[in-house]
């Protein structure tokens, strides 16, 4: 180990010790042979280069809670449902406790210890209701200031509209494909479209870009964008078809490790069921979002021996499920396709 290293070359366990302390920005003074020494220097410099990573914990150790009024700064609070108005910095020992949600609505979770989740937090789309179209699911937050889970298409009488597609640089799914009425004959919409980031730009794959969640092409970074809307049922010419459900959205966590046994999600809004009387077709779901982790807990192929993995959570992207042909006949949309997770172990 020869040249280029800031004390002398490390033969001996004291110089060796010097050198992993000076990388990690520890300042140095007396020797560090006392094993006390070395791992307190080691805690307090990982600590120190986290902190670049996972946030500063400046909003402390916060509890979401289902049940009374456990406010957070940072999120509004509504029935158990926490939604969040910034980006969110925790510090370790926070804990998302069962039965409460979390809607991160266009922002990012860091948290700079542990985070323990035992409840849910999502970003998901908005499902039809009935014959209505999911609507998009917008944000004016740090991860997009514009519509990133496109709306659904709404129902009808006559042959179903196509979902919205989503466009350049989605990390969503495609929307599913509302149900065909074959007797009258009313086609049902198309699924809105995807269009992935170019194989020409850098994606949100790093730790840099993921946190942001940006491409980064040659002049310039770009939004990110998440699932397609779901296309409408066709009708049977006089009851109204099933609507397309919206694309689910973007979520980022950023936390030094992650436990307990809850979800993150961003799933496709449902698909809506054709009205009950006729032969109306049902709605198509819409296109499941993206999920982002950053942490220490992923579990890289290397461990797994597979894909990257979070054990403890649940995590999915699943598009919306489809809606419900009428109860005379017709046939049933088809549900959205899954988005993208990214998981990186940092």
């Amino acid at each position: 180990m020869g040249s280029g290293l800031p004390f002398a070359t490390p033969v001996a366990t004291d110089e060796l010790w010097k050198n992993i302390l000076f990388d990690l920005g520890v300042p140095i003074g007396a020797s560090p042979t006392e094993v006390h020494g070395i791992l307190l220097g080691l805690d307090n410099g990982l600590f120190a280069k986290n902190l670049g990573i996972y946030g500063n914990g400046s909003d402390g150790v916060c509890n979401f809670i289902s049940t009374g009024s456990a406010t957070v700064a940072g999120a509004t609070l509504s029935g158990g449902v926490y939604t969040m108005t910034r980006d969110i910095y925790l510090a370790s020992g926070s804990i998302i406790q069962p039965g409460s949600t979390i809607k991160t609505a266009g922002f990012r979770i860091f948290d700079q210890g542990n985070l323990v989740n035992n409840g849910i937090i999502q970003s998901n789309g908005n499902a039809s209701v009935a014959n209505a179209a999911g609507a998009a699911l917008s944000y004016s937050g740090t991860v997009s200031n514009t519509t990133v889970g496109e709306a659904g298409a709404a129902g009808g009488t006559g042959a179903g509209s196509a979902g919205t597609a989503a466009g350049t640089n989605s990390l969503g799914g495609a929307g599913g494909a509302g149900g065909s009425n074959a007797s009258i004959p009313n086609a049902g919409g198309a699924g809105g479209a995807v269009t992935a980031p170019s194989a020409t730009v850098e994606g949100p794959y790093t730790l840099d870009l993921a946190s942001k969640v940006r491409v980064l092409g040659t002049t310039a970074f770009a939004l990110c964008l998440g699932g397609a809307g779901g296309g409408a049922g066709g009708g049977d010419s006089t009851n109204n078809s099933g609507g397309g459900g919206g694309g689910g959205g973007i979520v980022v966590v950023v936390a030094q490790t992650i436990s307990g046994t809850g979800t993150i999600e961003a799933l496709g809004g449902n698909g809506g069921a054709a009205n009950a009387t006729g032969t109306p077709s049902g709605g198509g779901g819409g296109g499941g979002g993206c999920v982002i982790v950053i942490s220490s807990s992923v579990q890289p192929p290397a461990v797994t021996g597979g894909a990257a993995s979070l054990p403890g959570q649940t995590v999915s992207v699943a598009g919306g499920a489809a809606g419900a042909a009428g109860a005379g006949g017709g046939t049933a949309g088809t549900a959205g396709s899954a988005g993208t997770t990214i998981l990186l172990p940092a």
